[in-house]
């Protein structure tokens, strides 16, 4: 008899399991597709799908997280609740300071990569409402490049104004460039910050 306690043992721990959990083994049942060598395959259970899909807010999220964030977060949401905006307006100030902080960022990796004499550029279109040719400009490019030959040995004119144009701080109409008000706003930003020194080429 003592042979049979174990089978009988293992035979009565495998019933109470399936009157247990025969809902999740059903389920289970019915989700697998293949049974090979590594293991069994089986599709993702309602509860598994509910974890795993997200919103697309809690997607956004999840793209921008640290603690110095969370912080400012809270703080962002103090001010508002202090002011005790109606929702529209809090909606309309929180886009305006995404936009404005979006539009900063633009504005400082542009000052980190234009050249000196790209912004003389800006600041001579600015003066003028009709724009200029190509030819009125050159003389900016030719003095730069005369001053800083190896910089200039490999950029030609053509692409030393379609950095501007790529920028979005001047465009090509009608035969002549022009500044835009990006353009304009860009100049705007170095006199706010106090970055209108003299600078590299």
């Amino acid at each position: 008899m003592q042979y049979l306690v174990w089978p009988v043992t293992v035979l009565v721990i495998a019933i109470v399991f399936m009157l247990l959990f025969r809902r999740d083994v059903s389920s289970l049942l019915a989700r697998i597709q293949r049974i090979g060598r590594n293991g069994i395959h089986a599709l993702p259970s309602e509860a598994q799908k509910a974890t795993e899909q997200k919103s697309p807010a809690e997607e956004l999220m999840r793209t921008f997280d640290s603690i110095t964030l969370r912080e400012k977060e809270r703080s962002i949401k103090k001010d508002l609740e202090d002011k005790r905006l109606p929702q529209q307006e809090t909606i309309d100030v929180l886009v305006r300071h995404l936009a404005a902080t979006q539009v900063a960022l633009r504005f400082e990796f542009i000052n980190k990569t234009i050249w000196g004499s790209q912004i003389l550029i800006l600041i001579n279109l600015n003066s003028k409402p009709m724009g200029e040719t190509p030819e009125m400009l050159k003389p900016f490019y030719e003095e730069a490049a005369k001053t800083y030959p190896d910089a200039f040995s490999n950029y030609t004119f053509d692409r030393y104004l379609d950095f501007l144009v790529s920028a979005s701080l001047i465009i090509f109409q009608n035969g002549r460039y022009l500044i835009t008000n990006l353009g304009r706003d860009f100049l705007g930003y170095l006199v706010a910050t106090g970055q209108t020194g003299v600078r590299l080429f």
